[in-house]
This record gives C-alpha cells, sequence and structure tokens, in this order.
C-alpha cells in the first residue's frame, strides 16, 4: 500500500512539473460543456480551469476561490454554476487526479 501512495505521489510530482496536455485538459472538460449551453462567463471559467490544468497537471476545487477566478464571480463557483455543475467539474478535477497518481 505504501508503494501505491509513493507511487501517486510521483505521478502528481511529474504531473506538477510537466502539466497536462492541452488537448487532454479539453477532452476532461468535454462532457461537462456538452451537457447544456454555458454563458460566456461559465466557459471562460472553465477554460482558465483548463490552461490551469495544462500548466500545472493538476487543479482542486479550492482554486476556484482564489483571486485568478475571482472575475468571474466573487463568490466562486456557486455565483456561476449549479450544485450539480460543481459536483461534475469536482469529478473531473478528482479524475484527472486519479490518472496522474496511477502514472
Amino acid at each position: 500500500m505504501a508503494g501505491k501512495h509513493q507511487a501517486g505521489s510521483f505521478g502528481l510530482f511529474t504531473r506538477s512539473l510537466v502539466g497536462l496536455d492541452q488537448t487532454a485538459a479539453k477532452e476532461a472538460f468535454g462532457a461537462f460543456l456538452a451537457k447544456q449551453n454555458y454563458d460566456a462567463d461559465q466557459i471562460n471559467f472553465v477554460n482558465l480551469a483548463i490552461s490551469e490544468l495544462a500548466q500545472n497537471g493538476v487543479i482542486s476545487s479550492a482554486s476556484f476561490y482564489e483571486d485568478l477566478y475571482a472575475s468571474f464571480s466573487s463568490t466562486g463557483p456557486q455565483g456561476l454554476f449549479t450544485s450539480e455543475q460543481i459536483q461534475d467539474l469536482d469529478e473531473i478535477f478528482d479524475a484527472v487526479r486519479e490518472n496522474a497518481t496511477a502514472a
């Protein structure tokens, strides 16, 4: 069990250094974006998350409350998305993180 945790940590470390392929980051959000039509702020918010994933390799939902995202909504993602949509976003981030830890 400890070996798996260490390998996961190494995978996350590596991903944080090299980032995530931009196409892979976009694909991670494909199903989410296809569910409905979003307004410009919502799309820009997701595009920023995609860019952050491509640059940093992983992202946490806590990032959405930082200054980088504040221009979209001062109340965080709750000002842009429904609770269900936020849960969907969290699941995407978890899946991306899990893929990094499996590497």
